[in-house]
């Protein structure tokens, strides 16, 4: 396929990149600059082909999905090696996304990879935030926006996705990854119903937000995050996405509240009209037999 064969020729750049790297050792940090970039591109192939494929109800993208990642977390090394800069906070966006997709249909397995891209994404954004504060200097108009900005601005945005995604699935699957505790034992009565009582011993009822941490109020934090990025990008496109988390979560947390019904009450559907009596005895009367 097209893909395949993008990701073959960049393997054999990247070859080709060693080669040179061993005849010019004085070469190394501009050629590991180039190296990365090409892995950051072998792993955003290989995220687009995943996501096509997944789409397309195929499994066979596994192998190429894996290599991506592979290739994008060995760009993160080295640029991290070189001292970190902006193409590393690139190449931490690549693998937080390679890490979040394609999403899995399982609840467990899906938060698994929320999680772990969003601990890319926390990293990421202290490496991006260190770019913005070195280029923006003193003087500069509040109204400006600087790429570094934009960049952070993406940081912050995918994080609120990824806080926002584990708010809802926290929400409606908070035992995926935890075990639930259990129901403690009590005699029972032959012929009476045992559910009441069952209701009454549980401990989940007693957790706040049924047994989400209540430290980590994933909805606050997406938030935070989402408003973050609205106010540090131009982009409209990217304001317009950071606008959707902060509605989706807000969403939430009136859930949560049980605020729902009252922010959103559901209207009862007009009554449909019924012809009248003289109506139907007219037409009646029209037809022919």
């Amino acid at each position: 396929s097209t893909a395949d064969d993008a990701v073959k020729t960049l393997e054999k750049a990247d070859d080709v990149f060693a080669m040179v790297l061993q005849d010019n050792p004085n070469l190394g940090f501009e050629i590991a600059m180039l190296r990365a970039r090409m892995k950051i591109k072998h792993g955003e192939v290989a995220a687009l082909e995943a996501n096509r494929q997944d789409n397309l109800g195929s499994v066979m993208w596994k192998k190429m999905h894996e290599s991506g990642l592979q290739k994008v977390r060995e760009a993160v090394d080295i640029l991290r090696a070189l001292g970190g800069g902006p193409l590393l906070v690139d190449a931490m966006l690549m693998q937080a996304r390679l890490e979040c997709e394609p999403v899995s249909k399982i609840p467990e397995a899906r938060q698994k990879q929320l999680s772990a891209s969003l601990a890319t994404l926390i990293d990421a954004e202290m490496q991006a935030l260190e770019c913005s504060t070195i280029a923006r200097p003193a003087n500069l108009r509040p109204d400006l926006r600087l790429a570094a900005d934009e960049r952070l601005a993406k940081v912050k945005l995918m994080q609120s996705q990824m806080l926002a995604g584990l708010a809802h699935e926290e929400r409606f699957h908070p035992w995926a990854l935890k075990p639930r505790p259990e129901i403690p034992a009590f005699p029972t009565v032959e012929g009476r119903d045992a559910e009441p009582i069952k209701q009454f011993l549980d401990p989940v009822k007693d957790l706040p937000d049924g047994g989400e941490d209540p430290l980590i109020r994933r909805e606050d934090m997406a938030l935070l995050s989402a408003t973050a990025a609205s106010q540090l990008t131009k982009d409209a496109s990217m304001r317009a996405d950071a606008l959707a988390v902060l509605g989706c979560t807000l969403r939430i947390a009136a859930d949560k509240a049980g605020q729902t019904e009252r922010l959103w009450p559901i209207k009862p559907a007009p009554p449909r009209s019924q012809p009248s009596t003289a109506t139907i005895g007219s037409r009646a009367a029209g037809q022919t037999p």
